[in-house]
């Protein structure tokens, strides 16, 4: 227990405040990073690429991962075969939702570039749902 880290100074050092919770900063590396402080934290998420910085089977996002594997199955011949299982369904959904909640947050500080892209991005993985979740459940799910 004695390698982790006290918040208490980061937490204290920028106090809750509903009406002005989100602020862009530059990160020790030079990058610019959201931060939102939440009643019980603080959260951090990337402005480029996927908000939490993983790369997914080696991609910017689960998202370009799925659509080169349509690309490929175009290229073989036909995206008949292609279809997306609850699992991919499912990391797409989670994925989608860390763009959302930086969109929302990107929204409020007015950023309307990246808010928009973010957003299309988002309408892209309900398209690509739409049209190739092998289940019913998986495509209604975004409908809500």
């Amino acid at each position: 227990m004695s390698d982790t880290v006290d918040l208490r100074n980061a937490l204290q050092s920028w106090p809750y405040d509903p009406d002005d919770d989100s602020r862009l900063v530059r990160g020790e590396d030079g990058r610019a990073i959201l931060q939102v402080r939440t009643p019980l934290g603080i959260e951090q998420y990337e402005l480029e690429g996927r908000p939490d910085g993983l790369r997914p089977h080696g991609m910017e996002s689960a998202l370009e991962h799925h659509l080169q594997k349509l690309e490929q199955a175009r290229a073989a011949g036909g995206d008949a075969q292609f279809e997306l299982g609850p699992r991919e369904c499912s990391e797409l959904f989670n994925e989608g939702t860390l763009y959302y909640f930086r969109y929302v947050r990107l929204f409020q500080l007015k950023d309307w570039v990246r808010t928009r892209r973010d957003t299309s991005r988002n309408l892209r993985v309900f398209d690509l749902v739409n049209r190739y979740a092998r289940r019913d459940e998986d495509k209604l799910f975004l409908e809500k």
